[in-house]
Order: structure tokens, then sequence, then C-alpha cells
């Protein structure tokens, strides 16, 4: 790679690989019926599903179980802490 300056030019010429998750079946979550976005202000953990938008926020501490959660948006305000589990397995 070459640097000109503080700034480094892109590669053009990386090396091609296969996708490893090419196996794995494609996850479905359902979709987002009415409902607007839901606000998480207290501590609690979420299941796998599908919502119409999430805001956590006011301190909360939120753990995700594994699983697929599809969102239009998440949103983590404040101090609120989010945990995962079964990331990558």
């Amino acid at each position: 790679m070459q640097a000109v300056g503080a700034v480094r030019l892109p590669l053009y010429d990386c090396p091609q690989f296969e996708d490893p998750l090419a196996e794995r079946p494609d996850a479905f979550a359902g979709i987002c019926l009415a409902g607007g976005p839901t606000v998480v202000d207290t501590s609690k953990t979420l299941v796998p599903g599908t919502s119409c938008g999430l805001t956590i926020e006011n301190g909360s501490e939120v753990t995700f179980d594994p699983g697929v959660i599809r969102d239009n948006s998440l949103i983590v305000r404040g101090s609120a802490q989010v945990t995962v589990k079964g990331v990558g397995s």
C-alpha cells in the first residue's frame, strides 16, 4: 500500500474469498407490523423477533438473547447498557 502524506490509497487488488457464512440458513424474524417504535427504559432481557424500532434509554441494562432481532432502527441513549449473548456462534 502506498501512502501519500497521511492519506492511504485504497487497495484495488484484494484477493477474493468465499463467504464463510454461505452454508448457514437465512435468518427470518418476521415483518414489522403496525405499532410504532418500542422504548425500553427498564432493565430487561429481549428475545429474538421483530420490532418496528427500538430505543433503549434512561440507564437501562438490556440483554439480547441469542437469535435474530430485526429492527427498523436501534437507538441507545445516555447511560443505557447493552449486552448480547451468543454473537458469532
